[in-house]
């Protein structure tokens, strides 16, 4: 799957929970962004972002799809054309990459890091999860609710 093909298909996800969120009765998310959640809002702490860098789209295709649908995590973001430079086996390595941005539970975590190992081509890819500080309540209801409770 290309990165046209990713983008639109992100972009049908969003336009599908906007509709979604619309027939609910529930107005645009905009307008309730600062209203008091029903329920118990989730605290930031409970997630992260797991940043992981891979060679091509369609690697990148193929782990974002397995992740969500999976519930392992709730959203991935693909950024294409990044550009990393590293040392490997005493060289300097400089290559183009695409970088994942993965919202997933911190609880979650270890089964979505074996999971990328799985799936990843590189003998060491980046697995790197960043706490999430803020976030919105509405935001943060939401990717708690896309993916699965995480083990005791």
């Amino acid at each position: 799957m290309g990165y046209v093909a990713s983008a639109a298909m992100a972009f049908d996800c969003i336009t599908a929970r906007r509709r979604a969120i619309r027939r609910q009765g529930t107005p645009p998310l905009y307008e309730v962004e600062n209203r008091m959640p029903d329920v118990a809002s989730p605290a930031p702490a409970e997630f992260v972002v797991v940043l992981i860098t891979v060679p091509d789209d369609e690697v990148a295709g193929r782990l974002a799809h397995t992740l969500v649908s999976e519930k392992l995590a709730a959203c991935v973001n693909v950024l294409p054309s990044v550009r990393s430079v590293y040392a490997w086996e005493g060289k300097i390595c400089n290559e183009g990459e695409l970088l994942c941005l993965v919202k997933t539970r911190r609880e979650l975590f270890p089964a979505l890091r074996e999971r990328v190992l799985a799936l990843h081509p590189y003998q060491v890819p980046e697995i790197v999860a960043l706490p999430l500080v803020e976030g919105s309540d509405m935001y943060l209801a939401w990717l708690r609710e896309s993916t699965r409770p995480g083990c005791p």
